[in-house]
């Protein structure tokens, strides 16, 4: 058997899965890919991702928060200021659909287009 079939694990049971659930809703990619382009604000988020509601917003950054794709930074300036950071893993992730993109002729090599 290949490499795969070293590292079998049911569903309930390998990490991969939780983490695909999160990635496959609506707006969660699109919000990392917001974010690794250097849009670190909820206003900043909203304004450049027409059509998501505020909640939906909210809800997608808390959900990412949890699985720790991302972070949020929260500045003791008055007024508080709240930033958004791609949590390693997810940076990662960026990375390797940036370099992959051209391949697959999607994007020519930009993650945002």
């Amino acid at each position: 058997m290949g490499e795969l079939g070293k590292h079998q694990c049911s569903v309930g049971q390998c990490p991969i899965f939780p983490l695909l659930d999160i990635l496959e809703k609506k707006w969660a990619l699109r919000i990392m890919r917001e974010i690794y382009k250097g849009c670190i604000h909820f206003n900043q988020l909203k304004h450049k991702m027409r059509g998501i509601t505020a909640a939906v917003l909210s809800k997608r950054l808390k959900e990412l928060e949890d699985a720790e794709l991302i972070t949020k930074n929260i500045t003791r300036n008055s007024p508080l200021e709240i930033e958004y950071v791609l949590g390693t893993g997810a940076k990662e992730l960026m990375d390797c659909w940036k370099m992959h993109a051209p391949r697959e002729g999607r994007t020519n090599g930009r993650i945002g287009t």
